[in-house]
C-alpha cells in the first residue's frame, strides 16, 4: 500500500492517519469472505466461457485466483473448466473469420437498396426521412388487434423513396451495388452462423441470442424487406417457443413439422396468444407477424411483406372465441384485412392481384369481381395505354359515358348469366356467338399515339382526385390476365375471361404490343378453337410490335442514340410471339391454298423484326452485326459505305438476305414448326402459347 502513495496528486499531505487508498483486490485477498469468493469464482466461469476479446488474458488472471486460495482445489477447478475456455476461444476464432464488427459497419444508416427512385409520393418523400420508428416490442403487440394487424399506416415510403447520393456514372453505381451486397452478405452469414448455435447455448438463450442478431441486422437494412422477411420466417419456423425449441438440436425436427402440418403442441406453440406489453411471450407465428408490422413501418408499401403477413395469418392465426368456425372465419378477415389495408396505403397492380386471388379463395367469384372493378377505378392509366375509344367520344354521347361503364363491369362481372351447354366433345358453344376478340376492335387499336392526348396530369388526374392519395400505382397487363384466368380455370367461364382480354386491349392499346399478354390471350382462344379470332389477334400484335418499333427508331434517330441492351431485349421478348405466330400459320394454315405466302410474309417479317440489316451480315451470311470497320471502302469522302449497307440499298434487305442466309432461315423456320430438333419447349411442334408466354416474361425479366 505505501507503493501507491507516490502516485497521490501533488499537494497531498502524505502522513495523514485517515489518508484512504483503494481497497485490496478481493480475488487475492485472503481475507475474503466465502460467500464472496462464490460469487466471484461464478463470474469467472462465467467469463471464460463467453467468447470475447481478451480472453486468454481473463483465463490467466482465473487461474491465479483459483491457485491463490487453494493449490489443490485450483487445479482441479482449472483442469475441469479448460476444455470449456478452449471451446469458447475457438468459437470466437471461428466467428472472426466469419465476420467482423468492421466488416458489418454497424454505424451504417438504414437507407433505401441502391438504384431505387425518389419517392412516387405518400408521406415521406426524403430518403432516410421516415419509416423507423421508436416503437419495440411492445408496439409491435399490438397487430395482434383487429385494429391494429397491419399498424405499419403511411410512416415512409420505404422502397419506393431513394437515395440521397445519386450515382453519377454506371462505374460508381456498380460500386456502390457490390458494397451493399457485400455488406448485406455479411450480416445474413453473421445470422447464419449463430443460427447454427455455435456456444451450445440452452434454447430459450440460443433463441434471445439470433433474435438479437436480426434485430440489429433490421436497424441497418431497414428498407430492404428480405432482412424482415427473413427474421419472419425463423421466428415462424424456430422462434424459440417451448414446443418449437425444445433444445438445440430439435429446431430441424420442429420446421419439418410446421411444413407438414405439426403435432397439436406445435400448432399450439405456433398460435398461443401474447401477453400484454410482452410480444415475445406469444406463439411463433403471432412473433412472426409482429416483425412484419415492424417492417412494413419502415416499408409501408412492399407488397412481399403484406403477402407474407396474410399468408401466416391464413394459414396459423385464428382467434379464440371458442367457436372452432367463428375463429377461422376471424383469422380469414384477419389475412384480407392486412392485403385490404395494404391496397388503401399504397395501391398497385401486384396488391390487387394478391387481394383478389385471396377474395376468390375465400369470399367467392363476386367478391374477387368487385376487387377486379375497384382496381381498374383505383389505378391510374398510363398516357400511352389510354385507348382510342375513350378520346372519339361524340359531344353528343357524353351522357352516355357512365352507362358504358356499367355494361362493362356487367360484362366481365356477371359471368353466370353467359349460357353455355356442353356439345358431344365436351366443349362450351355459346348462342348467337359473336366475334369476340379482335374483330371487334377499332383499327386505330395499336396505332401510333394521337398527337391531341392529353398529358399524362390529365389522363390521371381523375384517379388522383377521386382517391386522394399520391402513391398510386399504374395499371399493368397483369391485372386482366390474373382475373382471366380466375374466371377461366376456376369460375369455368372462358368465354367471359376473353371478354376480359378484349377489354383490356380496348382500354389499353399498349397491350396488344405486350406478347406475354397477347400469348395469354391467344393460348385461351387456342383452348375454344377460334382460330379465325386467334388469327386476326396474332396478326394485329405483331403490327403493333411492328410499329412500336419503327417509334423507337425513329425516336433514337431524333435524340441521337439508341440504347442496345433495351433494343435485344425488346427482341427477345417479342421472339416467343414471332415464332408462334410463325408455327399458328405452319401448322393450322394447310389447307389454305394461300398459306404458302402467307407464311413467307410472316417469315419476313418477322426475320426483320428480329434480325435486321444491323444485326445481320448479308455478305458471307450469319448472324450478329457485320464487321463494317474493315468494309467500310466503298464511295469516297463522307458518303462512304460498307459492302453490307450497298447490298441493303440496292436489293433490298429480304431478298440479300434470303441469298445470304437462305439456308439458315429455312433451318429456323423447321425448327421452330417442330419438323427437326430436340422436342425442346420452344420447338414443340404442338402451340404451347403459355410456354411462350412465360419464355417472353423471362427473356424480358418480369
Amino acid at each position: 500500500a505505501l507503493s501507491l502513495i507516490q502516485w497521490l496528486p501533488p499537494g497531498t499531505d502524505r502522513n495523514l492517519p485517515n489518508l484512504t487508498l483503494p481497497p485490496l483486490d478481493p480475488a487475492h485477498d485472503h481475507t475474503t469472505s466465502q460467500k464472496q469468493l462464490s460469487q466471484l469464482r461464478s463470474i469467472y466461469q462465467r467469463g471464460i466461457t463467453h467468447p470475447m476479446t481478451g480472453l486468454d488474458q481473463f483465463w490467466q488472471e482465473y487461474e491465479s485466483f483459483e491457485r491463490s486460495h487453494s493449490e489443490s482445489l485450483g487445479s482441479v477447478l482449472v483442469a475441469e473448466w479448460l476444455p470449456k475456455y478452449q471451446h469458447a476461444r475457438s468459437i470466437y476464432l471461428e466467428r472472426n473469420r466469419v465476420w467482423t464488427v468492421h466488416e458489418l459497419k454497424v454505424g451504417r444508416l438504414a437507407v433505401p437498396p441502391v438504384g431505387c427512385q425518389d419517392g412516387v409520393g405518400g408521406v415521406g418523400r426524403s430518403a432516410t426521412s421516415g419509416g423507423m420508428t421508436s416503437r419495440g416490442g411492445a408496439a409491435a403487440a399490438s397487430a395482434l388487434g383487429d385494429d391494429d394487424l397491419d399498424a405499419a399506416g403511411a410512416v415512409g415510403t420505404g422502397v419506393a423513396a431513394g437515395m440521397t447520393g445519386k450515382p453519377t456514372s454506371d462505374a460508381e453505381y456498380l460500386a456502390q451495388m457490390e458494397e451493399e451486397r457485400h455488406v448485406l452478405s455479411k450480416w445474413r452469414r453473421r445470422s447464419a452462423y449463430e443460427r447454427t448455435n455455435p456456444e451450445r447455448l440452452p434454447a430459450s438463450d440460443h433463441a434471445s441470442r439470433v433474435r438479437a442478431g436480426y434485430s440489429e441486422e433490421a436497424c441497418v437494412f431497414a428498407r430492404h424487406p428480405e432482412v424482415w422477411f427473413e427474421w419472419s420466417q425463423w421466428e415462424l419456423l424456430h422462434g424459440g417457443s417451448s414446443a418449437a425449441t425444445g433444445s438445440s438440436s430439435s429446431g430441424g425436427a420442429a420446421a419439418s413439422a410446421a411444413a407438414g402440418g405439426g403435432a397439436n403442441t406445435f400448432s399450439a406453440a405456433l398460435i398461443a396468444p401474447a401477453k400484454a406489453g410482452d410480444w415475445l411471450s406469444g406463439g411463433n407465428a403471432i412473433r412472426a407477424v409482429a416483425v412484419l408490422t415492424l417492417g412494413m413501418e419502415s416499408l409501408p408499401d412492399s407488397a412481399l411483406l403484406a403477402q407474407a403477413q396474410s399468408e401466416i395469418l391464413e394459414r396459423h392465426v385464428v382467434g379464440d372465441s371458442g367457436d372452432k368456425k367463428d375463429d377461422q372465419n376471424s383469422g380469414l378477415r384477419a389475412c384480407i384485412k392486412v392485403l385490404e389495408r395494404f391496397v388503401d396505403r399504397s395501391p398497385t397492380t401486384l396488391g390487387f392481384v394478391l387481394l383478389q386471388r385471396l377474395v376468390r379463395r375465400h369470399e367467392g367469384i363476386g367478391a374477387a369481381r368487385a376487387v377486379f372493378a375497384r382496381a381498374r377505378r383505383t389505378l391510374c392509366v398510363r398516357e400511352e395505354d389510354v385507348s382510342f375509344d375513350e378520346d372519339d367520344v361524340k359531344p353528343g354521347a357524353a351522357e352516355t359515358s357512365t352507362k358504358k361503364k356499367g355494361v362493362e363491369d356487367v360484362v366481365v362481372g356477371q359471368g353466370a348469366e353467359v349460357k353455355e351447354k356442353a356439345d358431344g366433345a365436351g366443349k362450351g358453344v355459346i348462342a348467337d356467338q359473336q366475334h369476340m376478340v379482335t374483330n371487334r376492335l377499332k383499327a386505330s387499336v395499336g396505332a401510333a399515339t394521337a398527337p391531341h392526348l392529353a398529358d399524362s396530369d390529365k389522363v390521371n388526374s381523375p384517379q388522383l382526385n377521386s382517391n386522394n392519395n399520391l402513391n398510386l400505382g399504374f395499371i399493368t397487363w397483369h391485372l386482366y390476365a390474373a382475373h382471366a384466368t380466375i374466371e377461366h380455370r376456376l369460375s369455368q367461364n372462358p368465354y367471359v375471361a376473353a371478354r376480359i382480354y378484349e377489354l383490356g386491349l380496348r382500354k389499353h392499346r399498349t397491350f396488344l404490343s405486350n406478347p406475354p399478354y397477347v400469348l395469354h390471350y391467344a393460348n385461351l382462344l387456342l383452348e375454344l378453337n377460334d382460330e379465325e379470332n386467334l388469327r386476326s389477334l396474332l396478326m394485329r400484335a405483331v403490327a403493333a410490335c411492328e410499329e412500336e418499333d419503327a417509334n423507337s427508331s425513329a425516336a433514337a434517330s431524333i435524340s441521337g442514340g439508341s440504347d442496345p441492351a433495351a433494343i435485344a431485349k425488346r427482341r427477345e421478348m417479342q421472339r416467343p410471339l414471332w415464332d408462334m405466330m410463325l408455327k399458328f400459320e405452319s401448322t393450322l394454315s394447310s389447307n389454305n391454298a394461300a398459306s404458302a405466302s402467307d407464311i413467307l410474309s410472316i417469315e419476313a417479317r418477322r426475320r426483320r423484326a428480329l434480325y435486321g440489316p444491323s444485326n445481320e451480315d448479308v455478305v458471307i451470311g450469319g448472324e450478329g452485326p457485320p464487321d463494317e470497320d474493315d468494309d467500310r471502302n466503298l464511295g469516297t469522302g463522307v458518303h462512304k459505305s460498307s459492302l453490307n449497307e450497298q447490298l441493303v440499298r440496292v436489293e433490298g434487305y429480304d431478298v440479300a438476305s434470303r441469298i445470304a442466309n437462305g439456308m439458315g432461315r429455312m433451318v429456323d423456320v423447321l425448327t421452330i414448326t417442330g419438323a427437326i430438333g430436340h422436342g425442346e419447349a420452344t420447338t414443340a411442334s404442338s402451340l404451347d402459347f403459355a410456354a411462350a408466354a412465360s419464355a417472353s416474361m423471362s427473356s424480358g425479366g418480369i
